[in-house]
């Protein structure tokens, strides 16, 4: 009652975020992924090689699914396991492998790979081009990712202060928890009915 939602939540999914419904959080679908992510990884710790060549076919059905289908009505299950949201965990273990095993770093190469993928994520969105279901977001997750491996070359030496690696700890929680937080401001201040003055509130 408190979020003024007129949306249905289930107790399952919410306690153990297997996606058969809607979560109470409405921002906790994402740990969903996590799980999922984390549940598959569970295979690095039995066989690296096991786990490596399962990636690669998880990346290839990802791929060809959301290309092949039109993802009108795949069912929860292909859903979840194929979603492409699932690609930007398998880009993040893929960038962390070359990054531990790449003696040399190539900054100019990431730099201008990282240029050409924000340039043509930018016109995808500004004209609307989208060859196949999730292309923008795929455009995005490999330009996070060329911009990730920079910074690691680019960065790694500096030391940070305190403060940032406590911004970075609580980063996640704080997305987790902005969304009921805004629900609390607008009820104790009902003048703040923008969500953008919500936010700069809190």
């Amino acid at each position: 009652g408190l979020s003024n939602a007129d949306r249905s939540t289930d107790l399952f999914t919410s306690i153990t975020l297997i996606p058969v419904g809607t979560p109470a959080l409405s921002v906790a679908w994402t740990l969903s992924f996590e799980l999922l992510f984390y549940v598959m990884f569970t295979l690095f710790f039995i066989s690296k090689k096991v786990w490596e060549y399962f990636m690669g076919i998880w990346l290839i059905s990802i791929l060809l699914f959301n290309y092949l289908t039109d993802f009108s009505n795949p069912g929860w299950f292909a859903e979840f396991l194929l979603s492409p949201y699932n690609l930007e965990f398998i880009l993040g273990y893929i960038v962390c492998k070359i990054s531990f095993y790449v003696k040399f770093s190539p900054r100019s190469i990431s730099l201008v790979l990282m240029a050409v993928t924000g340039v043509l994520f930018l016109w995808m969105k500004f004209y609307s081009v989208s060859p196949f279901y999730f292309s923008t977001n795929v455009v995005f997750s490999v330009f996070a990712c060329f911009l990730i491996y920079y910074s690691i070359h680019r960065f790694s030496h500096l030391r940070l202060s305190v403060f940032f690696l406590m911004v970075g700890n609580i980063s996640y929680s704080l997305y987790l928890v902005h969304n009921p937080l805004q629900a609390i401001v607008v009820r104790f201040s009902p003048f703040l009915f923008n969500e953008l003055f919500s936010m700069l509130y809190i």
